[in-house]
């Protein structure tokens, strides 16, 4: 984690983890919250289910390609994730979810009960 300490602090960023599961259940959601404290960075993507390879890089690039073409990422992260949710139904399936610092609120997930986390 001391490496991990040193992401966030001097630009902003975010950290996208592509691993199947990596933010699936108390553990998954806890998981997120320790790293946005430990490495100081504004936000931690991934998915909460098992992601068929393809599917999870289109996922992937169509969030890259959003986040990098607006004029306000940061300020429209929350947005941009949505979007990618409401446009391609794969990212709702496979549990495409946002984590943000609890400072900002900004949390959003693909759940289909619409639960959020709770990162706090």
């Amino acid at each position: 984690m001391q490496r991990i300490s040193r992401l966030g602090g001097q630009h902003p960023n975010l950290v996208h983890f592509g691993a199947c599961r990596i933010f699936a259940g108390r553990d998954g959601r806890q998981f997120a919250r320790d790293f946005l404290t430990a490495s100081g960075c504004r936000a931690v993507l991934g998915y909460t289910t098992d992601v068929d390879w393809v599917e999870s890089m289109l996922i992937d690039l169509l969030f890259i390609r959003r986040f990098f073409g607006d004029t306000d990422p940061w300020t429209n992260l929350k947005q941009i994730h949505e979007s990618v949710l409401d446009d391609f139904a794969p990212a709702r399936r496979l549990g495409y979810v946002l984590f943000t610092p609890r400072k900002s609120r900004r949390v959003a997930t693909a759940s289909n009960l619409k639960v959020r986390p709770d990162i706090s």
